[in-house]
């Protein structure tokens, strides 16, 4: 999921206006508040006044002239108007056929930029800048939906290649997981069409379009390029392709605690995975943005309820002597009120707790599913019984004293004369009953390269892995043959190694690392920042 650009900042506006009498005023439109200009008028005539501000908007101004008489003149102080607030002055009263006014001065609040609102960003669901230092929240989605910070709108997470409609390359789905939609036939390569992956015809990559400086690489259509080497005593990054020199680092010393990158001397550093519910954001797992109203919507106050990605989210907690049930704090009962006609065992406690409540069974009463039980004496519970233990009624056992004769077993609260070797073993091999719940077993009279299997002497097939490389195969007799293993780059199909078809690169999200056949591959996406 992408999250959604922060509005561009604003410009500052410069706008000219010619004034009375021919004087130009210039307006900076920058701010909040404007300062109305002073204007003066002196035979007949005022200078311009001048609007000005800290931040955004725009403003206009305006002069008027003043005017006298040859003896006893007055004026009328130029107008200053700004975009929200207007300032006037009166001229002053003179003689000898001059007169000055001046102009008022006044304040103003200035045009600001509209903040932005979940109407205008087009949002039904998150979080996102509104342009103006702060954020806008435009509600959440159910337990079945995400919300897509890419379209802002509720939407069932695709989860899978089909449910994205991608069908080739490396894509991250809604919910951030990397995941493999496969590779192209020959002459065919993964072309990114709008928002899904297809194959289409092959436009193969160079070392120029990739960015790459040493190294190799798949160009896209199924074949290495080779983007030349570094001079000693430099190496090659082998996730920029770029000539560095060799300085050994740690995923630790890196401050990483997921993802995949360069270990500084051409070699890569795995720095792990990030559990359900995050994302490998710049080498740290970053919760996925979460629906902040599922909570609410879900009628939870307290605990964790899970999104559609399958990602807990944290709805709160509950006060001290509260208990969170099902997402509602609740007062949990004291053993006095709970225990209320309970004479022993255990009773709710109306959170989804229990409590344990007082014995008060008399001797040789016991406690049993929360009553008082008297148990069986042994004459009782073993009347009849030869041999072996029996229930006493309350949950507990009694062995009866009985006993067998020599060569005689208790089986079943009875005695019993097991089965002898000679008897009981009718098979070549393998293990027989004896008749008494026990097993007995019997003697291997298969030849020395024979296996038993189910009681018979059984050959086993010495030619199970014949025209095989890898993985197992059964030798006939209830057992697998080991058949050998593939080298690193390969993998195992129908026994046989083959070299694996490893996703290019270039179709990996900038950022991303994923692992295929024991190989881990980062992308090498073009226009991603290294």
């Amino acid at each position: 999921m992408t999250l959604a650009r922060a509005a561009r900042p604003l410009t500052r506006l410069v706008s000219h206006a010619v004034l009375g009498a021919g004087l130009a005023a210039v307006v900076w439109s920058c701010g909040s508040t404007g300062k109305g200009g002073a204007s003066a008028g002196s035979g007949g005539q005022s200078t311009q006044s001048t609007s000005s501000g800290a931040t955004g908007g725009s403003a206009s101004t305006s002069s008027s002239a003043s005017t006298s008489s040859s003896s006893t003149g007055s004026g009328t102080g130029g107008a200053a108007t700004s975009s929200s607030g207007i300032s006037t002055g009166t001229g002053g009263v003179g003689t000898g056929g001059a007169a000055t006014g001046t102009g008022g001065g006044g304040t103003g609040t200035g045009g600001s930029a509209a903040c932005a609102t979940c109407t205008s960003l087009g949002a039904t669901c998150g979080t996102y800048p509104d342009g103006c230092g702060s954020t806008v929240t435009c509600g959440g989605c159910d337990a079945t939906h995400i919300c897509n910070t890419t379209t802002k709108q509720c939407v069932v997470p695709g989860k899978t290649c089909a449910q994205l409609g991608d069908t080739c390359g490396v894509v991250l789905n809604d919910c951030g997981q990397a995941i493999d939609c496969g590779g192209c036939p020959a002459g065919e390569s993964c072309v990114k069409n709008g928002q899904t992956q297809s194959c289409g015809a092959c436009v193969a990559e160079t070392c120029q379009t990739l960015g790459f400086h040493c190294g190799t690489e798949m160009d896209g259509c199924g074949h290495v390029l080779n983007c030349s080497t570094c001079p000693s005593p430099q190496v090659c990054d082998a996730i920029t392709h770029q000539c560095e020199t060799c300085t050994k680092t740690t995923c630790q010393a890196l401050g990483l605690t997921c993802g995949t990158v360069s270990d500084g001397c051409g070699g890569v550093l795995a720095c792990g995975t990030c559990p359900v519910g995050q994302t490998c954001t710049a080498g740290t797992c970053q919760t996925l943005p979460q629906d902040t109203q599922l909570c609410q919507q879900l009628g939870a106050v307290c605990g964790t309820v899970q999104d559609a990605c399958g990602a807990a989210v944290p709805c709160g907690t509950c006060g001290t002597g509260q208990a969170c049930d099902k997402g509602v704090c609740c007062t949990p009962k004291t053993p006095t009120q709970g225990c209320t006609g309970v004479v022993c065992g255990t009773a709710p406690d109306g959170c989804g707790g229990t409590l344990q409540c007082p014995d008060t069974c008399a001797a040789p009463k016991v406690c049993e599913g929360a009553a008082c039980c008297t148990p069986k004496t042994p004459a009782t519970a073993c009347a009849g019984i030869v041999c072996g233990k029996v229930s006493d009624g309350c949950g507990g056992t009694i062995t009866c004293p009985g006993t067998c004769p020599l060569m005689e077993i208790c089986h079943s609260n009875t005695c019993c004369t097991p089965l002898t070797p000679a008897q009981a073993c009718t098979a070549a091999c393998g293990t027989a009953a004896d008749g008494c719940g026990g097993t007995i077993t019997c003697p291997n009279t298969c030849a020395t390269a024979d296996k038993c299997h189910a009681n018979a002497c059984c050959v086993p097939n010495a030619q199970a892995c014949q025209g095989k490389t890898c993985g197992t195969e059964p030798d006939g007799c209830g057992d697998n043959v080991a058949c050998g293993t593939c080298a690193s780059g390969h993998t195992c199909t129908a026994n046989a190694c083959v070299a694996c078809v490893l996703p290019d690169c270039t179709t990996i999200p900038c950022g991303v690392s994923i692992s295929e056949c024991g190989v881990v591959i980062a992308s090498c996406a073009p226009n991603c920042a290294n």
